[in-house]
């Protein structure tokens, strides 16, 4: 492939006929030494509408064995404040190339506004080698260059530069800024080193992570769909606005980890020590069996997670949407869970001693032989719970609804015990 043309990013236009301007707006010429992946004459023409770039792939990856080779470029833009938003504009996918390959990113006219208005621009370039002796489908060796087309994202104070590097298995990315797009697609990531790291918008969806070290680094946009992170080291990393279906957590290491505005439909965290995570977002049909979330932060959506034996002491989960979800056998002694909606939950044999559900919506909640020893239920909703065998002695039940609740054999808070068929009240 000695000429390879992009389309533009969903949504966009063609731009037509090109028409070159007098001079380049931009030129970036050469790549720094020990680069794997080189990139010359990278500028735009056409009054943005046209990205230029000659690309030298690595030659050594390239003589490899096999045909199962991976080329993936993408034109993107980093905004302008504090968030720094970055927006692909362009991208394209490859499984041949030649060595030298000349690339034109076509932009529709929102595109060049968008660059134009932008405060850096970056061409991201990835290389990628799965070895034909195995069949895992992951790539082991992997190439990545960023050439800023305008501007430059400026690397944080006291980090590495690491526009370009090389990844694979065991390797060391500690402490470095990563550039603002990294295409790492379905990459072999085993123990890799990525701790105090930075980025924004990797794409690590379907790359193996096993017993990574992720401590304390900081990503933002981050695809992790598919990833798998079993026994990851993820102790008080920050993972911002992040997209993680599919993804597999077991056994993780992940005290103090952040999951802001994260997007996490049947993600597995069972057995991950989460002691003192935040978690806000989107967690959705996934898997938290016998996680330690004591001291835990919720907010927002965890409706048909499976919890079953979670430790959740301590836990605060103010206004968390419950509803559906399994906390059979579940730890919430002192958890805050006023507010919140636990709908039709299954939180039988679990232990809610001293929990505060002031408000909680538990209608149709199944909580037999569940625990509420001295728990807070003023002005809960129980409409239709059943609560066979409860413990509820010395509990709040100020300002309850108990309609049509299952109170056979419960254990009211004044110690009676109720009787068999009690409906609404203790018989």
């Amino acid at each position: 492939m000695g000429g390879l043309v992009a389309s533009p990013a969903h949504g966009q236009e063609s731009p037509g006929a090109v028409v070159p301007d007098p001079v380049p707006v931009t030129e970036r010429s050469h790549t720094p030494a020990g680069a794997g992946i080189k990139v010359v004459h990278a500028r735009f023409t056409n009054h943005h509408r046209l990205v230029r770039a000659t690309v030298v792939w690595n030659k050594a990856l390239l003589a490899k064995p096999g045909t199962n080779d991976r080329f993936n470029l993408r034109v993107a833009a980093v905004a302008k404040g504090k968030k720094a938003k970055t927006t692909t504009l362009a991208v394209t996918t490859s499984t041949v190339a030649k060595r030298r390959t000349q690339v034109r990113f076509w932009l529709s006219a929102s595109a060049a506004r968008t660059v134009r208005s932008a405060k850096a621009v970056v061409l991201s370039l990835s290389q990628q080698y799965d070895s034909p002796r195995d069949r895992d489908k992951l790539y082991e060796q992997n190439y990545v260059n960023a050439v800023y087309l305008k501007g430059v994202a400026a690397a944080p104070a006291g980090t590495r530069d690491c526009r370009y590097f090389k990844i694979g298995p065991g390797a060391d990315l500690s402490n470095c800024a990563l550039p603002p797009i990294a295409d790492l697609r379905n990459a072999d990531l085993t123990k890799v080193n990525m701790s105090w790291s930075t980025g924004a918008s990797v794409l690590l969806s379907g790359s193996q992570m096993y017993r990574a070290n992720l401590t304390w680094a900081f990503l933002e946009r981050t695809h992790l769909e598919r990833t798998q992170l079993v026994a990851a080291d993820l102790t008080g990393a920050r993972l911002m606005v992040s997209y993680m279906e599919d993804t597999n957590q077991l056994a993780a290491d992940m005290v103090g980890v952040t999951l802001s505005d994260s997007w996490a439909d049947r993600v597995n965290f069972s057995g991950a020590n989460m002691h003192r995570a935040a978690l806000d977002g989107r967690f959705h049909d996934g898997a938290m069996i016998n996680t330690d979330l004591t001291e835990a932060w919720f907010h927002g959506g965890l409706w048909l997670m499976d919890m079953r034996g979670a430790d959740l002491r301590g836990a605060r989960m103010h206004g968390a949407l419950l509803y559906y979800s399994t906390l059979r056998a579940a730890n919430l002694t002192g958890a805050d869970l006023s507010g919140t909606n636990l709908k039709n939950a299954n939180l039988t044999i679990a232990d809610l001693v001293e929990t505060n559900l002031e408000g909680a919506n538990l209608a149709e909640a199944d909580l037999e032989d569940a625990d509420l020893t001295k728990a807070n239920l003023i002005e809960a909703n129980l409409t239709k719970a059943n609560l066979t065998q409860a413990n509820m002695i010395k509990a709040n039940l100020t300002d309850a609804t108990l309609h049509q609740a299952n109170l056979s054999f419960a254990i009211w808070p004044d110690g009676r015990k109720c009787a068999q068929h009690s409906v609404g009240r203790c018989d």
